[in-house]
């Protein structure tokens, strides 16, 4: 495996008007330590608040520093107090840890190993009672474990173990199959991050196995439905996990196009970490330049989205591929100031650019082709889920887990519901004016799920990455299953054959399933 930067001695730059408050009176040191040679005359008063340009680790402890506006350092918190973080509720969206009460939403050894598998804590209301608890994305099953990287410049081979899955999984995809059938591999939301988990760490191996497949099996496209990154590290590290991602994709040989998720924009570094300092963002149009598919016949658009079409050879399918995250890199409040809802992370949206191509592509579908629809998320207007866990691993009846969704949050972002339902609404219409819909499929929620709504099968898949979604932990699926690091359960991603002459798709699953919700097979 090859070796990676420690982020011991990373400087992590945040916003200038960035600020904490201590709860203690705190000297101040020239440099992150505590030796009596860089201790000066400045003490930070109880309940004083001052501004932070970055945050550090110390050079000779183990706590935590913010570096202030003037270069000099103020002790935050020890690694022990990553154990008992608050978390604070809106509009500050403020954080509790150690010493300290911090503007910002998150601390980044939350997200950085071995510090993540500490990170736990409990929300609070305005009134300081609790509302509920978090916890980092570390399972139990790998706690201890080390982070394993990839070796990018040795070419892949798949351990014997693997060999002999994808022997009898390829076994599987071309039982009884047509030599007219089309096989497409799909895999989303594998978060990749080289440094928060082992979990976020690993998936790379399983995308590059996903790509052997492809390229040594034979498959007709390989799909990546969206946050192909984490995006929650400073900008240069998460272009790293980008073209990371996207060079194991590469490896499949074969067309293929990466859809455009809500974490690719690495704005939870931007808007969780760094106090909205927006120079962090990762562009649409920054992203594309990466992640670039010459295959998708993709539209120019004002946002740099990622939406068109792609026309699987010697096929009636046509792919149309869509953005439910369509908007500008940073939207300014109507003050022009940047908010929390300035970022697109939590936001569905459709641009009036984007409806009124699909518009114009269904209006003029070709008779001969069939159109399957894909999407990082679903759309507003499917109400009748089967899996209706939360990652709580709580069974919400179908009308609390509807307003978990973005398609639907009706609360603070109006305007995305109802462009996702005109989207939703142009589909259906497609659907019983021709006929002529495979289906819908998606990502997002990091579950195995499908709805039958208007004639068309919706269906999502769960997380590529394997210490998240219903499968991380037993609670969160009904057949009380997990996935791991160690066997073939750490992938979670399909080859979807596509029938012609039967109007069928058949999904086949390579790695764990949540056997409750998981769409083996449907007709169009």
């Amino acid at each position: 495996m090859s070796s990676k930067r420690s982020l011991e001695d990373y400087r992590f730059p945040m916003k200038p008007s960035s600020w904490l408050e201590v709860k203690k009176p705190v000297a101040v040191y020239q440099q992150p330590s505590f030796l009596k040679q860089y201790r000066t005359d400045r003490v930070i008063s109880s309940g004083e608040r001052v501004n932070y340009q970055a945050k550090v680790k110390g050079i000779d402890n183990d706590s935590f520093w913010a570096e202030l506006l003037d270069g000099s350092y103020l002790p935050m918190y020890a690694p022990k107090d990553l154990r008992k973080i608050t978390k604070l509720p809106r509009p500050g969206r403020y954080e509790k840890v150690g010493n300290i009460l911090d503007q910002n939403a998150e601390q980044p050894w939350e997200n950085i190993w071995p510090y993540s598998a500490k990170s736990k804590g409990k929300k609070i209301d305005v009134n300081g009672r609790k509302t509920g608890s978090f916890l980092a994305n570390v399972t139990d099953w790998e706690k201890g474990l080390d982070l394993n990287h990839e070796d990018f410049d040795s070419e892949f081979i798949p351990t014997e173990q693997e060999k002999l899955a994808l022997d009898m999984f390829d076994a599987e995809v071309r039982k009884d199959m047509d030599s007219t059938d089309k096989l497409i591999a799909y895999v989303t939301d594998t978060h990749i991050d080289s440094y928060q988990t082992p979990g976020s760490v690993s998936v790379l191996r399983s995308l590059r196995l996903l790509s052997y497949y492809a390229k040594n099996y034979g498959v007709d496209l390989v799909i990546h439905g969206g946050d192909l990154n984490d995006g929650n590290k400073p900008r240069e590290i998460s272009f790293q996990d980008v073209m990371l991602g996207t060079q194991a994709i590469k490896e499949s040989e074969k067309p293929f196009i990466i859809l455009n998720g809500n974490h690719d924009d690495n704005s939870g570094y931007a808007r969780d970490n760094s106090g909205y300092l927006v120079d962090q963002l990762i562009t649409n149009e920054q992203a594309w330049e990466i992640r670039q598919s010459n295959f998708l016949n993709r539209r120019e658009n004002e946002n740099h989205a990622v939406y068109g079409t792609y026309d699987i050879p010697e096929s009636p399918f046509r792919v149309i591929v869509l953005d439910g995250f369509d908007q500008a890199d940073l939207v300014p409040g109507e003050d022009g100031e940047i908010h929390f809802s300035s970022f697109r992370h939590g936001y569905t949206h459709y641009s009036r650019e984007q409806i009124e191509w699909l518009t114009d592509q269904l209006n003029n579908f070709p008779e001969d082709k069939q159109a399957l629809f894909v999407n990082h998320i679903a759309v507003n207007g499917v109400d009748n889920w089967v899996n209706t866990y939360d990652m709580a691993g709580r069974r919400r009846s179908e009308h609390s887990y509807l307003k978990t969704l973005f398609e639907n949050n009706e609360v603070t972002n109006i305007p995305g519901v109802q462009e996702s339902r005109q989207v939703f609404n142009l589909i259906s219409q497609f659907k019983q004016k021709t006929d002529r819909v495979v289906g819908y499929i998606s990502g997002h929620t990091h579950q195995d799920n499908y709805a039958y709504k208007n004639g068309i099968w919706f269906v999502t898949q769960t997380s590529g990455i394997a210490d998240r979604g219903d499968g991380a932990e037993k609670y969160r699926n009904p057949q009380k299953s997990i996935r791991s690091l160690s066997g073939i359960n750490a992938n979670a991603w399909s080859v979807f054959r596509l029938s012609s002459k039967t109007a069928t798709v058949n999904q086949y699953r390579f790695g764990w399933r949540n056997r409750a919700s998981f769409l083996e097979k449907w007709h169009y």
